[in-house]
């Protein structure tokens, strides 16, 4: 194995998403990459990075769906039987995000919500306030892999807190933009969750890498 990946970062107390991603080694995969659709190519690198990291139990669950792109690539790299479960409301952002991304962005019409002809997939359509609470009270396993594509502070928060029992040591978190750059604004609301999650369960991690964008891979150690 590249040493690269024995490398693992830990966290500063108080240190900003900036911060983290000046330390973090960049990953990439030229064939992956294609530069006609750069910012979902850095997507794709990052799951395919990510599931070599994965544990040998334990499902896998995605919070922002939307064309599903991201999910049919997950659902080719699982051979062993695990189940991944994938959240979205699919009416777009719940509230204005940074830049020109406001409210109901990322909104799909009944007629172009994703479908999965996979016994491996399972839809849980909703807001993660309501579908996330509802799915850790039924579901018993453990959950190795976390793609958090939620954009918002409070969207990772209503992913994080409910499923903190879920979340195990070894447990690989995959953030999507872990601070986000558009129209002369930042935000960095996946990172101010992960690091709040941690403080209040007292939890322990460490970063992984990053991709060339704002992809961020965390494997929990607490």
């Amino acid at each position: 194995m590249d040493p690269f990946f024995s490398m693992p970062v830990l966290p500063i107390p108080g240190e900003t998403a900036a911060s983290v991603l000046q330390r973090l080694r960049r990953v990439h995969f030229p064939a992956i990459y294609n530069a006609d659709d750069r910012f979902f190519s850095y997507k794709l690198i990052s799951l395919f990075y990510a599931i070599s990291f994965v544990g040998p139990s334990g499902d896998f669950a995605e919070f922002g769906v939307y064309k599903g792109r991201c999910a049919r690539f997950l659902l080719e790299l699982i051979k062993d039987g695990r189940k991944l479960h994938l959240f979205d409301s699919f009416e777009g952002l719940p509230e204005d995000w940074v830049g020109d991304w406001k409210k109901g962005a990322f909104a799909m019409k009944d007629g172009d919500i994703p479908t999965f002809d996979s016994s491996k997939a399972t839809v849980h359509k909703g807001w993660f306030s309501d579908s996330v609470p509802r799915f850790a009270a039924t579901h018993d396993l453990p959950l190795s892999f976390l793609h958090i594509d939620c954009d918002l502070y409070s969207s990772t928060k209503d992913v994080l807190w409910p499923l903190n029992g879920h979340i195990v040591p070894g447990s690989i978190l995959l953030f999507d933009e872990y601070q986000m750059e558009s129209a002369g604004q930042v935000d960095d609301g996946e990172h101010r969750a992960l690091v709040e999650w941690a403080s209040m369960f007292g939890r322990g991690y460490e970063y992984l890498w990053r991709t060339e964008w704002m992809q961020v891979a965390v494997r929990v150690t607490k």
